[in-house]
């Protein structure tokens, strides 16, 4: 798999902090803080093979600047590119 940087949170330390990469499989990965709170994981009920970090707000930039390189090939570049014309066209038909 091909990680590629999309950013990282600018107040962290340089060696281990909150970073949001994409995929060559049009996925996002995230690395954060581990979820260490007993009660706070429980809640949440990881099944097997799975896990959560935690990352600080100020990363969703990151995280939607890193969305937005994958969502058109995985949701179809129409949907974000089309013209207003298109879509109220689009409307019209399906009404």
């Amino acid at each position: 798999m091909r990680l590629t940087f999309i950013g990282k949170d600018p107040r962290s330390n340089p060696a281990g902090s909150p970073t949001v990469y994409i995929t060559d499989d049009a996925t996002l990965i995230v690395q954060g803080w581990v979820i260490a709170d007993g009660e706070a994981r429980e809640g949440m009920k990881i099944p097997v093979g799975e896990d959560a970090v935690e990352i600080p707000i100020r990363m969703l930039p990151d995280i939607l600047r890193g969305f937005l390189q994958i969502a058109g090939p995985a949701i179809g570049g129409d949907t974000i590119s089309r013209s207003k014309e298109k879509r109220e066209q689009e409307f019209c038909d399906a009404a």
